[in-house]
């Protein structure tokens, strides 16, 4: 195992032990629980939870901004509600899903009951409405399929990527026990 790779388990786990010591200029950088980097928050042990709430929340802004053309009392018409809906509310909650998908089931479905409720919003959607129904009705995906296929496309074009540093990586061969994202796709 390359030290690289020995780090990423050290950093990443639910072991105890000591974890290494970063310097930089002579200054030491203290260990934090959860690091955002490139709009993903890593938590310690990469559960997910911090940042499937931070998507929650950036998700309910934009769509109280957006309230005024999609709510149920709006004028506009369905088919540009929901493409307003798959322009900036869906690309929120999708936003580098490959690499968190595999989260907690309970945590997936926190994002689909966002998703739901703004469906059932757009559509003006009553109670007794099934969700399924309401997607075949308006030919949308549910987020499980969507992450699932955004995520394939993602793992089959990695080989075709240029970047150097993506190019000396070992290939990833999903293991059918792994909880890992590419497992899923199997």
């Amino acid at each position: 195992m390359t030290g690289l790779k020995r780090i990423a388990l050290d950093l990443f786990s639910y072991s105890t032990c000591s974890k290494p010591i970063f310097k930089i200029k002579n200054q030491t950088i203290p260990w934090s629980q959860q690091a955002k980097y490139l709009g993903i928050i890593l938590d310690k042990k990469l559960t997910w939870q911090s940042h499937i709430a931070s998507i929650k929340t950036k998700f309910r802004n934009v769509s109280r901004k957006l309230c005024p053309l999609i709510a149920r009392s709006s004028d506009m018409r369905r088919r540009y509600k929901i493409l307003i809906y798959t322009a900036t509310l869906r690309p929120i909650i999708t936003y580098v899903c490959p690499i968190w998908e595999a989260a907690a089931k309970p945590n997936i479905k926190k994002l689909e009951v966002l998703e739901n409720n703004i469906i059932r919003q757009i559509c003006k959607a009553g109670w007794y409405m099934r969700d399924e129904d309401i997607r075949k009705a308006i030919k949308l995906p549910p987020l499980k399929e969507f992450i699932k296929d955004i995520s394939t496309k993602f793992y089959n074009n990695i080989e075709n990527i240029d970047n150097e540093a993506i190019q000396r990586l070992d290939k990833y061969i999903p293991n059918s026990k792994s909880k890992r994202p590419c497992k899923i796709l199997l």
